[in-house]
């Protein structure tokens, strides 16, 4: 009978190349590091950051908006990346925010949103950031995994259309056709 042909390993070239905009020190740092770890822990994707090149090449470019970011080099990169898509009519950013509680604000409250240049405040406005759930073992720990499965999707679309990550509990694998 028919067999499933072996599901293919994805490969550089294959993945999503993803530009992260993002700021390490500061209130929210841990969110990079954690973030950075899981997309390329999927397999979905392809992190790269501080190279003008993979700005230019990157498929999605993924903003963690936590304190400092729309500063010195971020604010730089961000600023890039709105100028590229506005030249090229695309829109290639996904934002994710920490919780008020967490310190990212949006509006003016807000010090580093309200010096932000007038198109960053345009994007923030104009882009739905994902809620940050951070990782946990208590009674909320189904919040990250799901958060996790959400900016996958929007990053790299799972071709199966489940929306599951590779791995996870209850991820759909490759189907073999049975006969009857």
């Amino acid at each position: 009978g028919p067999t499933a042909e072996p599901a293919r390993l994805p490969t550089e070239a294959t993945m999503t190349t993803v530009y992260l905009i993002g700021n390490r020190h500061g209130w929210g740092g841990d969110m990079v590091d954690i973030m950075v770890h899981e997309v390329t822990a999927s397999e979905r994707v392809v992190v790269r950051k501080g190279d003008p090149q993979a700005l230019a090449d990157a498929d999605k470019v993924l903003v963690l908006l936590s304190e400092g970011v729309l500063q010195d080099d971020s604010l730089a990169e961000l600023m890039e990346v709105l100028a590229q898509d506005r030249a090229t009519s695309t829109d290639r950013i996904v934002m994710v925010c920490r919780t008020s509680s967490e310190g990212w604000v949006f509006g003016a409250a807000n010090p580093e949103v309200a010096a932000a240049p007038a198109e960053v405040q345009q994007a923030l406005n104009g882009h739905e950031a994902i809620t940050y759930r951070a990782p946990s073992d208590s009674g909320s720990r189904h919040e990250f995994p799901a958060m996790l499965d959400h900016i996958l999707d929007r990053l790299a679309p799972s071709s199966s259309g489940t929306g599951a990550v590779t791995g996870e509990p209850g991820a759909a694998g490759p189907v073999a056709n049975v006969p009857t």
